[in-house]
């Protein structure tokens, strides 16, 4: 919420810079590798900084991608490049086998957003305008997915079949931009539909 809040401060955003990495078990049998799990950095990581792109800039209009591939031909490391009709971009990376900052920077025409390690639930803020800057320091709530079981309870309990914070349509849009993804990196699964990338 902090965030979205904070946006709007920014002016028109011109870059959404984020990457999410680790070192991750890369042993067959592994979720994080092995291809029948789903396999890989993009869908284990690489949608968060997606996610982050999605909520902040909207739908891109053309999706560059590169992977290294794992032997086992899921991507060990994932760099996208989103561009958008208004002239903003998107600087994205994934990664399984390499740790990295698992930063985002949000860059507009009147100031940036950084996120701090690890962005997804950061706990510090930036709002940089010119010479000024503000920290903010947010508390991280529970061990991770706190706010999803609290969404989730909340729709069971008010007899619910969909969010409205987060409804299905969002979902089904980060979905696609993801098989996006994994089309230009030729990245497919065996209980993929169409096997056709």
């Amino acid at each position: 919420e902090k965030f979205l809040e904070l946006t709007s401060q920014i002016g028109d955003i011109k870059t959404v810079s984020a990457d999410f990495g680790f070192k991750g078990d890369l042993s067959p049998g592994s979720r994080v590798y092995e291809k029948a799990l789903g396999g890989g950095s993009l869908l284990d990581v690489g949608i968060y900084p997606v996610y982050l792109s999605l909520i902040s800039q909207g739908i891109p209009d053309k999706i560059t991608a590169k992977a290294r591939m794992l032997e086992n031909q899921v991507d060990g490391f994932c760099s996208m490049v989103f561009s958008f009709k208004n002239g903003s971009t998107a600087k994205l990376e994934s990664s399984i086998d390499t740790e990295t900052p698992t930063e985002a920077l949000i860059e507009g025409s009147k100031g940036m957003i950084k996120l701090y390690r690890r962005f997804h639930h950061a706990e510090k803020i930036t709002l940089s305008q010119g010479d000024k800057t503000q920290t903010f320091h947010i508390k991280y709530k529970g061990n991770g997915y706190f706010h999803e079981i609290e969404e989730v309870n909340y729709c069971l309990l008010n007899n619910k079949t969909e969010s409205e914070k987060l409804p299905l349509k969002t979902s089904m849009v980060l979905i696609s931009i993801l098989d996006e993804v994994r089309k230009e990196i030729n990245l497919n699964y065996p209980q993929d539909i169409e096997n056709v990338f």
